[in-house]
């Protein structure tokens, strides 16, 4: 994948945290321990909203009416009636 190159500054001791691991094996190199980082720290600043989105275009989209009735009906502490379902779900 092409990218952007840029400029940082860290502390020389997590250059040679970094740099460990990448000795060790557990990062293909600098570089992409960076990559990696900052994917972890963008996809942790989603808002929920587009977690749920996401999650939901996953598996098939958002509830159905009947399937909130399941929950609600779960949710009271009533014996919810078996249902059967004809929608397929897509495990994520």
């Amino acid at each position: 994948m092409a990218g952007s190159k840029i400029t940082i500054h860290i502390s020389e001791r997590q250059m040679d945290e970094i740099k460990a691991l990448v000795s060790k094996g557990e990062a293909r190199s600098v570089s992409d321990f960076v990559e990696n980082a900052l994917t972890s720290a963008i996809n942790s600043t989603k808002s929920f909203d587009e977690l749920l989105d996401e999650s939901l275009a996953r598996t098939g989209g958002p509830p159905s009416a009947e399937e909130l009735a399941w929950v609600e009906q779960v949710l009271a502490g009533v014996e919810p009636q078996v249902r059967k379902t004809s929608r397929k779900r897509t495990a994520a």
